[in-house]
């Protein structure tokens, strides 16, 4: 495993707003997370827009996490579901895996309840690192099977076919490029995507919602997180109801539009339940 020195050399290690840590990138110098709070964006714009620290107890949330980095937004689901004695199935995809190390190397959060999840989630990193699989949770309840490569790939088969309650997508900027953003892997999120499920993403970017839309999807903002923009909320069916608002109309209709022109690319079917 790389040490605590190669990793500082590569990945460096931030401390945010709400006192939590992020990283930069060793090549962008792209931060990991909003630098206004990294805790608060894992929580304002993944757990809570997917609702699932609203989860009845003793259901089971499935979560498919596309980008799981430094492990954060797995910490702020694991809070959430397991904080009403809910069970978390995990998946998470992740290229690089000197975000994992670096996130094993990195020093508590401040936050007692949340430094519990990323504790384990940070633990799971480790095994995985070792190749020992790995188990995280409070109570050992929770799961999470982490796989280290090319999401796109790893999505291309059968592996992981869902459904999945809810979907986080945390690459890096679409500016950057890759094909996390690209309209075949959206339309592969949302094959997977329950009918019942929310996909959340922190980018508001309109070639990426038009691919939701090509996708067959549903979009929705969802709230705000301090002075950023809301990011993008989508779903199979009409997104109403918690934490959700509607795009205005002229914004929707050009997305519309958008989407037309690439729904000439194949994929983007609807699963049993949608609308």
């Amino acid at each position: 495993m790389t040490t605590n020195r190669e990793v500082e050399r590569g990945w460096r290690p931030v401390r945010t707003a709400d006192g939590s840590l992020t990283a930069l990138h060793p090549i962008h110098g792209q931060a990991a997370h909003d630098l206004e709070g990294a805790r608060s964006e894992a929580r304002s714009r993944y757990a809570r827009p997917c609702l699932l620290d609203l989860v009845e107890p003793g259901a089971t949330v499935r979560l498919l996490d596309v980008g799981s980095g430094l492990g954060l937004n797995l910490a702020a689901a694991l809070e959430a579901v397991e904080g009403h004695g809910a069970r978390l199935q995990a998946v998470g995809l992740e290229l690089d895996r000197r975000a994992l190390e670096c996130a094993a190397a990195m020093g508590p959060d401040p936050e007692p309840g949340f430094e519990r999840a990323w504790s384990a989630v940070r633990l799971a990193f480790v095994a995985a690192l070792e190749g020992r699989g790995g188990v995280l949770g409070f109570g050992a309840r929770s799961s999470i099977e982490l796989h280290l490569g090319d999401a796109a790939a790893a999505l291309a088969g059968d592996r992981f076919p869902g459904p999945f309650d809810a979907i986080f997508l945390d690459g890096y900027a679409p500016a950057l490029g890759g094909a996390l953003w690209d309209p075949p892997f959206l339309a592969a999120l949302a094959e997977r995507l329950a009918p019942h499920g929310r996909l959340a993403t922190y980018t508001a970017s309109a070639r990426v919602r038009a691919g939701m839309l090509a996708a067959g999807l549903a979009l929705g903002l969802p709230e705000r997180v301090g002075r950023k923009g809301a990011g993008t909320l989508a779903g199979w069916k009409a997104l109403d109801g918690p934490r959700v608002s509607a795009l205005d109309r002229a914004q929707a209709a050009k997305l519309d539009r958008r989407a037309e022109r690439l729904r000439v690319s194949p994929g983007g079917g609807k699963p049993d339940g949608g609308a």
